[in-house]
């Protein structure tokens, strides 16, 4: 097999009428669904702002990247730094050290 079509998929074949019905379908859906759910009016919005104010919107989009792939590797490292004693609790024996605990603190 191809590795292109592995990767990108075959594509649809415009010349068959029940696909070309099915995609056209689908997509009027979508814009249906689009136009009522308020959507493309939110996606017109961000395209009028960032083609107003290039600079800003890209780096806010990079920011906004950035941010999130720390957020991320931060939260790794405190599941990695959680887990690193080596004794794994069952959900039972989580349940009552917290019950023991409510109960002790009152």
């Amino acid at each position: 097999m191809n590795i292109k079509k592995i990767f990108l998929g075959e594509p649809i074949p415009d010349k068959e009428e029940k696909y070309k019905k099915i995609h056209d379908e689908a997509v009027s859906a979508g814009q249906k669904f689009a136009r009522y759910s308020g959507l493309a009016w939110l996606g017109q919005r961000v395209i009028m702002f960032s083609d107003r104010h290039r600079m800003f919107f890209v780096s806010f989009v990079f920011a906004l990247v950035l941010f999130l792939g720390v957020f991320n590797i931060m939260r790794l490292f405190r599941v990695v730094k959680g887990h690193s004693d080596n004794t794994l609790k069952t959900s039972v024996e989580m349940v009552d050290s917290t019950i023991n605990k409510k109960l002790h603190n009152k």
